[in-house]
């Protein structure tokens, strides 16, 4: 069942801000550690654009993700998973460039609801609903403390300042029209999802392409491909695409949209995920 194991992964890597542990990348000026990066045609070249998430001490950032999942079950049932997540987090502290260090965020709600034909509905509140916690990364880890609430010892683990869509970004300036392949292995939570596909895979390619940039909005599509096996050799191959958008103004990278699933004999893509991400600036810390 890819998409429901996928999309359990998601509700806790993607969109919750975390990873399997480690700590949160943060950018060198090593080139290995930068997404590669087309050069663009002639047609398409311009002035350079700095693709940077800013955050700002002080403010506060409500941030709502949604995310839907079907799964057809072995005995034929369709089962259905959504989940909606909303916390508000204020920057208490950011470095040089502009990378938040230190976080208080708290969670106004946290569900998963599952779907089935001829069941009742079954909702879970996750532990870390009602919870404020404290996150700061340092040069070797992350550390959490809970100011209020109760999450699980395994959700703290997890936490990250950050979530999955800035590494999706490129530590240098692109041009319009230009495309640039994101190293998988090197961000937490995009290592979290395609290991949740569950697939022996010979390729695993994602990439992204700044497409648009007016009045102060870049726009960036996202296409992900997995090909491979599962199972005891079964063929699969699994396609997400999607869009973001970055505000300069604001520094927040305001909205993310993904989605798709396994393709069918004909090639075709099976509507399996969709996941959306909005964040909005708060003219206070609870507002």
């Amino acid at each position: 069942m890819v998409a429901a194991a996928l999309s359990s992964t998601l509700i806790v890597a993607a969109c919750e801000s975390s990873s399997t542990g480690g700590t949160q990348p943060t950018p060198k000026e090593n080139t290995e550690d930068k997404p590669k990066v087309d050069s663009p045609p002639e047609a398409l070249k311009g002035d350079p654009i700095w693709l940077k998430p800013r955050a700002v001490v002080g403010r506060s950032v409500r941030t709502t993700r949604t995310l839907y999942s079907t799964e057809v079950t072995p005995d034929g049932r369709k089962l259905t998973q959504s989940s909606k997540e909303t916390y508000v987090q204020k920057t208490n502290l950011a470095d040089a460039l502009g990378q938040a260090t230190s976080v208080t965020r708290f969670y106004e709600q946290s569900q998963v609801r599952v779907e089935s034909p001829g069941h009742e509905p079954v909702v879970e509140v996750n532990a870390r609903e009602g919870a404020t916690v404290e996150i700061k990364q340092s040069e070797s880890r992350v550390l959490t403390e809970v100011l209020a609430g109760s999450p699980s010892s395994d959700e703290l683990q997890r936490m990250l300042i950050t979530g999955f869509d800035v590494g999706l970004l490129p530590l240098q300036a692109v041009r319009l029209g230009q495309r640039w392949t994101i190293d998988i292995k090197r961000n937490p939570g995009l290592n979290d999802i395609s290991r949740a596909f569950g697939v022996n895979a010979s390729k695993n390619e994602l990439s992204a392409m700044l497409y648009s940039h007016e009045a102060g909005i870049s726009k960036i599509s996202i296409e992900w491909e997995v090909q491979g096996t599962i199972g005891e050799g079964t063929p699969l191959v699994i396609q997400l695409v999607g869009n973001m958008e970055l505000d300069h103004t604001s520094g927040l990278i305001t909205k993310l949209e993904l989605g798709g699933g396994k393709t069918d004999s004909e090639g075709k893509v099976i509507p399996q995920i969709a996941i959306e991400i909005v964040r909005e600036e708060l003219k206070a810390w609870y507002d």
